[in-house]
Parts: structure tokens; C-alpha cells; sequence
């Protein structure tokens, strides 16, 4: 009884650790792809900025006024985004982002959800592994609180 409640102790904290290195090695590469997609908007470089999705990714954008839309996959995200692109100076707001909560469930896929109380929004964004690499799957845009 006592080495089976061992090796029960022992396999458990061992799971925890590969969590945690799990945790931190797709943290770093997160940090990254998110670091890439906040130039690339600041900079409107929309090849840069859809590299940063998979190709059937999906973006929901809920509004103030309780309305959502929906894009379904990069070649439509494309289009809506030269129109942002095209229409707002994205550098020229100094977009800064609140630090993220960051969740690595043991089921699920990594999500970051980045608050921008300055301009009353945050972004969810929730990624996939696919071969060697992470990218964002899928996108909610949610309004938020400003910043007093």
C-alpha cells in the first residue's frame, strides 16, 4: 500500500512538471506569435498579421450594441482587415495592451485574453498546435470597460 501511494505521489508530481515545462515552452512561443500579430497590426502589415492565424481560423467580434460578427477563415479575415487597415491609423493609436491572463488547460487549447482598457476592448485569443507550431484558431473581440 505504502509504494503504490509512492508511486501514485511520484507520478503525480511528475504529470505537474511536465505541465508546467509544457506551460512555459508554449508560453515563450505564445508570447511570440502574440508579440508578432501586435507589430504586425501597429505596422497594418495584413500578410504578417494573417500569418499569425490558421487558415480556417475564425474571428467573432461582439459589439457594444450586443450584435456578433463572424469571419470564417483567413482569405475572408483578409478582406475585413485591409478595411480596418484602410479606414483606422493603427499606429497612430499606440496600442498597448494590459497584461494577459494566460490559461494552459491540461484538456483544451492555450488562451490568452488581452484586456485594452484604454480603448474598451480585449481580445481572446485561443491557439492550436498544428506540426511544430502554434497559431491563433480562433478570435473573440469582446467590448470592455475604458480605463477611469
Amino acid at each position: 500500500m505504502r509504494i503504490s501511494r509512492m508511486v501514485s505521489i511520484v507520478t503525480a508530481m511528475a504529470l505537474a512538471c511536465a505541465g508546467t515545462a509544457f506551460a512555459q515552452d508554449a508560453r515563450v512561443e505564445l508570447d511570440s506569435l502574440v508579440e508578432k500579430w501586435t507589430t504586425a497590426l501597429t505596422s497594418e502589415d495584413t500578410d504578417s498579421f494573417l500569418d499569425c492565424y490558421w487558415d480556417d481560423a475564425i474571428r467573432v467580434n461582439y459589439n457594444p450594441d450586443g450584435t456578433a460578427d463572424l469571419t470564417e477563415g483567413v482569405e475572408a479575415m483578409r478582406v475585413i482587415d485591409q478595411q480596418w487597415f484602410d479606414a483606422i491609423d493603427y499606429e497612430s493609436l499606440n496600442l498597448v495592451y494590459d497584461e494577459p491572463v494566460r490559461f494552459f488547460p491540461q484538456n483544451g487549447n492555450p488562451t490568452y485574453v488581452y484586456p485594452n482598457s484604454a480603448f474598451g476592448y480585449m481580445d481572446m485569443f485561443e491557439f492550436e498546435r498544428r506540426g511544430s507550431q502554434y497559431k491563433i484558431v480562433r478570435q473573440y473581440l469582446l467590448p470592455h470597460p475604458t480605463a477611469e
